[in-house]
């Protein structure tokens, strides 16, 4: 603690040091602010300690006592005396969630003090400075890090040639360079060859006026833009490069980050997504500002809570390409206080600033050969962020069996035309320069001369299986080779589920589109036969169960082309016509409509395909076209039904559909016709939505007949004839009697059951009424269970009635209300009397209860006021505990007052 006391030795105020962590303070002084971008008449206070770190409250300036790697360090902290800079509360500020935490520390060499951190776009990977390892016992000979998104280490690398302190760290991907911040010595930017360690620029500290080079980003439009952060000045410096690139001829201009809230700033990153700067801050906050020094938004990390950051970096998520994440590395505890320290650690987190555009790609369609397909998609967003305040939209092809032209595929509503029949996946996809949101649609082209078209991919790990010559069976294998495999050609299954092609139809084209995993261009020769089941199960890991399958006579041969390009999915991965085996197939006795089909696939050489395990919206793909001839009306009686008589009178609800076939007459006529214990009466017996009435009870069959011009088809439905039972008067409970006092309200719990008789209506209906000294309000009065409020006191009795159609019964409750309790006043202590030494304040620690009268308002408000020599200022004076400060000694009277109007 430091106290501040008069030259008489009375105490003015002091100042906890305990967040500064100085372990052994021996002498202080007051002198100008280090920070060259300060006014001259700032000052600061500066304490040497012997075995200080650097802190969020104090600015610190290593005076060494030994060689690099010794532990022991004297130090020198200034430390400024004036409130802490608060964050702007007129900037919006969102919550950083943490993904993945890494212990950089347990990599093998280790990064106890992870100072620079930057995404290597080239390799997809991070890259990681530590500006302490070398001084460690640990030291290993690594102080560039190479770590894959999901933190793992995959290389190391040694900068003690030019740096021994990289503080900071961004890639170059216009070249490959790295550039290096430093801020041990006279050089605070290096320019590296990539990872060979060549320096091929650097810029002094002197040319750019830095004192405290920390994080370094890079922008790489146009020749590129450097922007180093420096943590004593608080300064973001952006550097331009000169005619020979980065180096002392560059031009350099700068901006305070001191007034947005930042402190201590150790790390600095550039967004090329939106053109913003994110700026890393001690109090576990990120700004981001733009290039110039605007403040835009703050990122909160509070939650996160990592222990002095230091680095980070803007890259791909690392569970989600797509998405773009932060980076940020952190020192712990610095080896200075602790030689033995190793608690280095990486955090990646999501910062999503608004909600992700919501996208509407239209409903599924179909059209006919050669026909144009209106997309009319609909996006709507936030408008953040902003910038760009704006959302981009883009229509793309995820699968299909042929090419795609859309008329503008950036355009939300818009048209698209296909080359060949089938079903194709689109994708209508949104950004907001920050979120990316997409929905799809499948739009089915039917094949030329009327015929349907159908499209059924691989949709389970089981449905694409490989059988070893030996005879053993993979499920689920990441790709499918036909057929070569591991020294021997093997049996492929491959099963397509819920194949929508109609009994009887006549197949017209069929084949399966595969898509290329592995490049392969030996000479192969394959036959594929369908199995010969009505509806094929799944296949199973039992040895030698895909070739023990039974295939169909009809078969194709098949010598693919050479596959020679990854990811191709056009005529060459496209089979032969396999009209004949789908026929065969559909042409089965026990063949119907969503039956599974399987394929086996035989033969010699290889051709390695994706499998729905590897890529399942590049799985194996059924393309099958069809035509059917007339088929039969689909007919529906609807449900079966029980009705009592009187009145015997049952409502019929039928349904036919039909493919308007045959053409003369391209109509169906429908017909009811009824068989039981007496005649029945339609009210139209050539309608298929009629009513039937029934003079004798019993049970009465009635078909719906439907009649094409060629095919009959029906159904049946029974309706079962009872006589009506005798109706019961319902009973009713109106609740108990209650008191109440106004101006509450009454609960009222009424009960009601009844037989559901007579039919109709089968329901009652109930109703309150009410009698008594002034009005009663209902909040319902057709509800059983309801509230009543009064307008006066007095008695009161509240009716409940029901009604069944045939008879109407009632109850009747009493409800005495009192009237309203006056009001009293509220009950005020301003508590004891105090006795404080200025500047000090006073704890306002008061009590006010009340009755909660008046009501409304229902509440009472506060407020302190005070007299006596001098100004009394209270924190809050409308709150009951509060505190106050007085501007001269004296004798002050404070009052708290309270109304409950």
């Amino acid at each position: 603690t430091i106290w501040a006391l008069t030259t008489e030795g009375d105490l003015i105020t002091q100042h906890d040091l305990t967040t500064t962590e100085l372990t052994n303070p021996q002498a202080m002084a007051f002198a100008p602010s280090a920070d060259p971008t300060d006014d001259p008449t700032i000052t600061s206070l500066y304490i040497i300690d012997n075995r200080a770190t650097t802190s969020t409250s104090a600015t610190t300036s290593e005076a060494t006592a030994s060689a690099a790697g010794e532990s022991s360090k004297g130090t020198i902290a200034e430390l400024t005396l004036e409130p802490a800079v608060q964050l702007n509360a007129t900037v919006g500020s969102i919550t950083a969630t943490l993904v993945r935490a890494t212990a950089t520390s347990q990599w093998n060499p280790p990064s106890p003090d992870p100072a620079g951190l930057s995404f290597n776009s080239a390799g997809s990977d991070l890259l990681v400075s530590d500006s302490e390892v070398n001084e460690m016992s640990i030291w290993a000979g690594a102080n560039l890090f190479r770590s894959n998104l999901s933190g793992g280490l995959t290389n190391t690398y040694n900068t003690t040639s030019y740096s021994d302190e990289p503080t900071g760290i961004a890639y170059n991907p216009l070249n490959g360079h790295i550039f290096i911040s430093d801020d041990t010595g006279r050089t605070a930017i290096y320019e590296v060859d990539g990872f060979s360690g060549n320096v091929v620029n650097s810029i002094t500290e002197n040319h750019i006026g830095t004192v405290d080079a920390e994080g370094i980003a890079f922008d790489p439009a146009g020749n590129g833009t450097l922007y180093l952060v420096d943590g004593v000045s608080e300064e973001i410096f952006v550097i331009q490069p000169g005619p020979n690139g980065f180096d002392n001829g560059s031009s350099i201009n700068q901006f305070d980050v001191t007034n947005l809230g930042v402190i201590d700033p150790e790390g600095v990153e550039f967004n090329p997504d939106n053109g913003n700067l994110y700026v890393l801050s001690k109090n576990d906050t990120i700004a981001e500002v733009t290039t110039s020094g605007t403040l835009i938004r703050y990122i909160d990390m509070t939650d996160i809570n990592p222990r002095k950051p230091a680095g980070l970096a803007y890259a791909p998520a690392s569970n989600n390409p797509s998405q773009k994440n932060l980076y940020v590395v952190a020192r712990g505890t610095d080896n200075n206080s602790d030689p033995n320290e190793n608690d280095g650690e990486m955090f990646e987190i999501s910062f999503t600033s608004g909600i992700p555009p919501t996208v509407d790609a239209g409903p599924d369609q179909t059209i006919e050969y050669q026909e144009t397909a209106n997309l009319d998609g609909t996006v709507s967003d936030d408008g953040l962020p902003n910038p760009p305040g704006a959302v981009t939209t883009t229509w793309s092809v995820v699968t299909g069996p042929g090419s795609v032209t859309f008329g503008d595929s950036s355009d939300v509503d818009t048209t698209a035309t296909f080359t060949d029949a089938g079903a194709y996946l689109l994708r209508l996809t949104a950004d907001d320069g920050e979120n990316l949101s997409s929905d799809d649609l499948i739009v089915t082209m039917n094949g030329g001369g009327g015929a349907s078209v159908v499209d059924v991919r691989v949709s389970a790990n089981s449905d694409d299986a490989e059988e070893d010559a030996t005879g053993p069976v993979d499920l689920g294998s990441s790709d499918l080779e036909l057929v070569y495999d591991s020294g021997g050609n093997q049996t492929v299954g491959i099963r397509f589920a819920s194949v929508n092609i109609p009994k009887g139809a006549s197949v017209a084209n069929a084949y399966v589109q595969f898509q290329v995993d592995e490049i392969n261009t030996e000479p192969t020769n394959l036959t594929i036969r369908g199995q010969a089941a009505d509806n094929p199960p799944t296949f199973t890991s039992t040895a030698y169960s895909i070739s023990a399958r039974p295939t169909t006579a009809a078969g194709a041969n098949w010598s693919p082309p050479a596959w020679s390009t990854v990811g191709a999915a056009g005529l060459d991965q496209r089979t032969p016509p396999l009209n004949a085996v789908i026929q065969e197939i559909v042409n089965r006795p026990g063949w119907s409509a969503n039956n599974a089909i399987a394929l086996i696939v035989t033969g010699t050489g290889e051709r390695t395909a994706e499998s729905y395990k590897s890529n399942q919206q590049s799985a194996p793909l059924l393309h099958v076209e069809y035509t059917v001839g007339n088929q039969a009306p689909v007919v529906d009686a609807g449900p079966d039904d029980i009705i009592n008589l009187p009145p015997g009178d049952a409502n019929l609800d039928g349904t036919v559909s039909d493919d308007g076939l045959p053409a003369s007459p391209g109509a169906v006529t429908t017909t009811w016709t009824a068989q039981g214990p007496a005649a029945v009466t339609f009210g139209d017996p050539g309608s298929v939505d009629t009513t039937a009435s029934f003079t004798q009870t019993g049970t009465y069959t009635l078909t719906l007949t439907a009649y094409d011009g060629e095919l009959y088809e029906s159904d049946t439905v029974s309706i079962t004839v009872v006589d009506q039972p005798t109706n019961t008067a319902p009973t009713v409970s109106a609740g108990s009697s209650q008191p109440i006092t106004l101006p509450n309200e009454a609960t009222l719990d009424g009960t009601i059951n009844d037989d559901g008789l007579p039919i109709p209506p089968g329901t009652v209906t109930t109703t309150w009424s009410a009698s008594g000294p002034g009005t009663v309000t209902f909040a319902d009065d057709t509800a059983v269970d309801t509230s009543a409020a009064f307008s006066v006191d007095g008695t009161y009795f509240l009716t409940l009635s029901a009604y069944d159609g045939e008879y109407t019964v009632e109850d009747t409750i009493e409800v005495t209300v009192s009237p309203e309790p006056p009001n009293l006043p509220p009950t005020v202590d301003a508590g004891p009397a105090q006795i404080v030494a200025l500047p000090g304040g006073v704890t306002l620690d008061g009590t006010v209860t009340d009755d909660g009268l008046p009501n409304p308002p229902g509440a009472f408000t506060t407020e302190w006021t005070a007299s006596g020599p001098g100004i009394v200022t209270f924190a809050d004076p409308s709150a009951v505990d509060t505190t106050a400060t007085f501007s001269q000694d004296g004798v002050y009277t404070l009052t708290l007052t309270a109304d409950d109007t």
